[in-house]
């Protein structure tokens, strides 16, 4: 889970707000960063965060969720392409006996 803490962005004068409570964040799935997406927006509605840093964050994200749907879907093509591999290494001898049978029953008749 990644820690989304404002001290690290604004170093400011070190007073505590509501504002500078830590967002906690979990960006390791699609999954769980909609329901971070949902948190962050729900601590917006209910006055939690400022506007600003709710935009901020918001803008953060809507960057970053593009990048881990790339990374997924690179994981599924390299998947697929074991899959298609194994499809072909299987399916490949087979058909080639089944094209030399009918080449022999054809000779034969």
């Amino acid at each position: 889970m990644t820690k989304i803490d404002k001290r690290h962005f604004n170093k400011g004068t070190g007073k505590k707000k509501k504002d500078d409570l830590p967002l906690d964040v979990d960006l390791s799935s699609i999954e769980t960063s909609k329901t971070s997406f949902q948190m962050i927006i729900e601590a917006y509605l209910a006055g939690q965060l400022k506007e600003q840093r709710f935009g901020r964050t918001i803008y953060g994200l809507q960057n970053y969720l593009p990048y881990l749907k790339a990374s997924l879907d690179l994981d599924i093509e390299k998947r697929l392409s074991v899959l298609e591999e194994r499809i072909n290494s299987l399916l490949v001898p087979q058909l080639e006996n089944l094209e030399n049978t009918e080449k022999t029953n054809e000779t034969d008749v």
